[in-house]
């Protein structure tokens, strides 16, 4: 099972210089580049403004340069990250892993 990091969480990007908070762990979205849906470790957004649609940012974990703050880790987090790897597993080839554009 993946280690990743809970919401709430603040990080940089490599090659970033903006604070970004973890909005979502484990998420499926389109990617224009891609025929299939796209798999990323995260999603977030600027820190400490928030959710703003025109700048959210997908990213997986080999892409965070630093962890800033680690979010509050509990039972329900784990228990999640088991259940959408077992449902990547059970759905393989219906999405691929995205990528930083």
């Amino acid at each position: 099972m993946k280690n990743l990091l809970p919401v709430g969480s603040v990080i940089y990007l490599q090659d970033g210089n903006v604070k970004l908070v973890i909005i979502g762990v484990c998420q499926v979205t389109e990617q224009e580049s891609g025929e299939r849906p796209a798999y990323f470790d995260y999603v977030a957004s600027e820190y400490p403004g928030g959710l703003n649609p025109e700048s959210v940012y997908y990213f997986n974990e080999e892409n965070i340069d630093k962890v800033i703050y680690e979010g509050y880790k509990t039972d329900e987090h784990e228990n999640y990250v088991k259940d959408v790897e077992e449902w990547m597993e059970e759905n393989e080839g219906t999405f691929e892993i995205g990528k930083i554009e």
